[in-house]
């Protein structure tokens, strides 16, 4: 697309959604390991003690990064390193699309019923702030799920996959338990959002104004 129709190229829905999830599963996938690593190092205790007063789960006893590594590789091999990244995977695939896509509809949404240019700072903040409410709404109970596969192993019950974790969860503590930490989650990412796709937006008009100048 060449000159003034440079940032009116054609946006696509399903595009954003199937772009943000093939690139959340092998972000997932690289970084499985190290996301379980410090998931059970966050929940991690001291003492026993400690552990059974604040219920952060069960305690694996590692001393850092580098012994939790090699201690889950000398108990489970390198299978053991990408225990639950099925769960990861789905987290990040709908995570990502929903982010990509959220972004772009609401920024749409909010110049046509606004009357405000898509280069606005402040539609850019608003979308953002729209995107970071949709990936809570959709990402959440995947991340329990996740969060309780890489500490627990399971959420106690014998492995049905991911809608069976799910079944277990609300079984056991109603469909809210899906949500927990869902608040926390959207204070995460709307200052994430916000920073990322307003200089992201600031980085795209350069580059039109740039490619105008070039090119005309």
């Amino acid at each position: 697309v060449h000159g003034d129709n440079f940032d009116k190229a054609p946006h696509s829905f399903w595009l954003n959604i199937a772009a943000g999830a093939i690139s959340g599963i092998i972000a997932a996938v690289i970084s499985s390991p190290f996301y379980m690593v410090k998931t059970r190092l966050q929940a991690q205790s001291k003492t026993n003690l400690g552990a059974a007063k604040t219920g952060v789960g069960k305690q694996h006893g590692y001393t850092g990064v580098w012994n939790a590594l090699t201690s889950i590789y000398r108990a489970q091999g390198a299978k053991g390193l990408f225990h639950g990244v099925e769960s990861a995977m789905q987290r990040t695939a709908v995570g990502s699309s929903t982010q990509l896509a959220s972004y772009d509809w609401g920024k749409r949404k909010l110049c046509a019923f606004l009357g405000m240019s898509d280069k606005d700072v402040r539609v850019h903040v608003l979308a953002s702030a729209f995107a970071s409410f949709s990936v809570m709404c959709t990402m959440n109970p995947f991340d329990v799920v996740m969060t309780r596969r890489y500490n627990n192993g399971s959420t106690g019950q014998p492995a049905k996959g991911t809608i069976g974790e799910f079944g277990a969860i609300i079984k056991t503590e109603g469909f809210l338990g899906l949500y927990k930490g869902a608040f926390p989650l959207f204070m995460r990412q709307l200052p994430h959002y916000v920073a990322t796709f307003v200089f992201l937006e600031q980085i795209r008009n350069a580059r039109i104004k740039w490619y105008k100048k070039q090119y005309g």
